[in-house]
Formats: structure tokens, C-alpha cells, sequence
């Protein structure tokens, strides 16, 4: 199994998250490399694609952390092109609240896509990875840490600090979760984020980097401003996602939500700064399951 498998996957199963009658497409370059990335979204507005590169198309997919890493790739740039982040002009600090946006949604698409997704799932599944909620959230740790090492360890005023990048998506994890459920469970909040934060390298990360820095609320709470800005007057941004999957991976933007949002980056903050300890709360039931979840 090659990456281009899974982003081909991938695509084809957000594509059918949108009602048929709206005929959603997403726009995708295979084997591009007209850029120095190896995946990203280009042109403007209208004419806005993703594109991957050779490179990243032709890797093997060798293990199921090889298997999310490429995933969370591809809806990272699924998640800036489903809200249109390329219709605005960016300064930097636009900039790097749309990335850092962009990491907690493209979490959420992935876990919706892996979870709901028919193709994406199958070829998870046909490949026996672990389909345990503990063993994902384990696995999701793993590769967040990969992301911190290999794509999030840059010095750019475009990108927030690694670590405050790992927290958006931890947030994402966290509030797909609590949308799953249907309620606000701090004690599976912790036990999530235990399994992310001290069941992987990100611990080493944590204790090293912590102490020097703070997200930005300020620039934060400007990401429903941007968002609502984008709807131009619509229910949301991309219009004729299916019912179903609105309250995962919509695009209307209202204050509630954007408060939500940060009070869980908050949590994610405060745990890694106090080593909060886990409940009891249970994470063994199959996350591809046919229950509530």
C-alpha cells in the first residue's frame, strides 16, 4: 500500500460526507511538485487544488503509524480547503491562526473519515491495525510526536510553536470525541490526553518546552471572526454536508462553538502543565463499533 492509496481513499469518502445533489469535489494533484512541500493547498479561491508530491505520493505505508501520519496529512489540507482558507489574503498572524485551525479540524476529519468513511476504513481494517478507542488514542500520540519532530519543527513567524500545534490537535481529538458522546467528560478529556501525552515521545517535549510558552488567546479568538467572514452571509462555509456529520466537521461558525474550542485548548494547556492524573474511565470498546460510538 502506497501514501496515494490513502490520500485517493480518503477523498473519495469526504467527497460522499456532502449531499449527492451539491456534487462536492475536491480538487487534488497527484504527483505535484511544483512546491518544496510535499503536500499543500494552492491557487485562490475558485481555483483553490491540494496537491502531494511525488515523494510523499510513492511512500510505503509500512505500519498503521505510517497509515495515520499520511492520513492526518492529507485533512490537514482537506480541512483548509473545506473552509476556504485560501479566499483571504494572509499576514502572518492570519497565517498562523489558519494552520493552527487547520490542525485541529484536520483531526476531527480524520477521525470522522477513519470512523465513517467507507473506503478509508475498509483499507484500515483490511490490514488489521488495532481498532481499540485506547489503542487509537495511543497510536494518535505516536504520531503526533512524529508530526512535532518532522513537520511542526520549524522556526517560522507563519507557524505557531510545536507544541502549541500539538495542542490544536489534541483539542480536535478531544472535541470529536465529546461530539461522539454527546456530552463534555473531562475524566475521558484526561484519559485521552494521557494516552497522547505520556504514552509517547511528547512527554520529553512537554517537559523541555512547557515552561516557555503560552498560546496566544488574543490571536485565537479571532478564528470564529475569520470563519463567520468566510460564510458570507451562508449557513456555513461549504454548504451540503450531509446532516449527520455537521456537528463533526461543519463549517458554520458561532460564537458557542469558538468558545467551546478554546476552553478545550485551555484543558489540553493546563493538563500538560500539571501532569494531571487519569480516572478509571475505560477506553477498550472498538472505535469502528455499531453502538453509540
Amino acid at each position: 500500500m502506497l501514501a496515494e492509496d490513502i490520500i485517493v481513499c480518503a477523498v473519495k469518502d469526504f467527497e460522499y460526507f456532502f449531499i449527492k445533489s451539491y456534487n462536492y469535489k475536491v480538487k487534488v494533484k497527484l504527483h505535484d511538485n511544483n512546491s518544496s512541500l510535499h503536500a499543500s493547498i494552492k491557487g485562490f479561491e475558485h481555483n483553490s487544488f491540494i496537491r502531494f508530491s511525488s515523494d510523499l505520493c510513492s511512500m510505503e505505508i509500512t505500519s498503521n503509524e505510517d497509515f495515520i501520519f499520511i492520513l492526518n496529512i492529507v485533512c490537514h489540507e482537506l480541512a483548509h480547503y473545506v473552509n476556504h482558507h485560501n479566499y483571504i489574503k494572509k499576514d502572518d498572524k492570519t497565517n498562523r491562526i489558519l494552520e493552527a485551525w487547520a490542525d485541529r479540524c484536520g483531526v476531527k476529519i480524520l477521525l470522522c473519515i477513519l470512523r465513517k468513511g467507507f473506503y478509508i476504513s475498509n483499507l484500515y481494517k483490511k490490514n488489521n491495525y488495532d481498532t481499540s478507542l485506547d489503542g487509537l488514542t495511543k497510536l494518535i500520540g505516536k504520531v503526533f510526536f512524529k508530526l512535532a519532530g518532522n513537520v511542526f519543527n520549524i522556526s517560522s513567524k507563519y507557524y505557531y510553536e510545536r507544541l502549541i500545534r500539538v495542542m490544536h490537535c489534541v483539542a480536535g481529538a478531544n472535541s470529536f470525541f465529546d461530539d461522539v458522546f454527546d456530552d463534555r467528560d473531562l475524566d475521558r478529556a484526561y484519559v485521552v490526553m494521557h494516552n497522547i501525552y505520556m504514552k509517547s515521545g511528547l512527554r520529553n517535549i512537554i517537559s523541555e518546552e512547557m515552561r516557555s510558552i503560552e498560546p496566544d488567546l488574543v490571536e485565537l479568538q479571532q478564528i470564529r471572526e475569520l470563519h463567520f467572514n468566510l460564510q458570507e452571509g451562508r449557513n456555513s462555509i461549504t454548504p451540503g454536508l450531509k446532516p449527520f456529520y455537521e456537528k463533526f466537521i461543519g463549517t458554520s461558525y458561532l460564537p458557542t462553538n469558538n468558545a467551546a474550542t478554546l476552553a478545550k485548548i485551555s484543558i489540553a494547556y493546563d493538563y500538560a502543565l500539571q501532569s494531571m492524573k487519569p480516572s478509571r474511565f475505560g477506553l477498550a470498546k472498538s472505535f469502528f463499533g455499531d453502538d453509540k460510538y
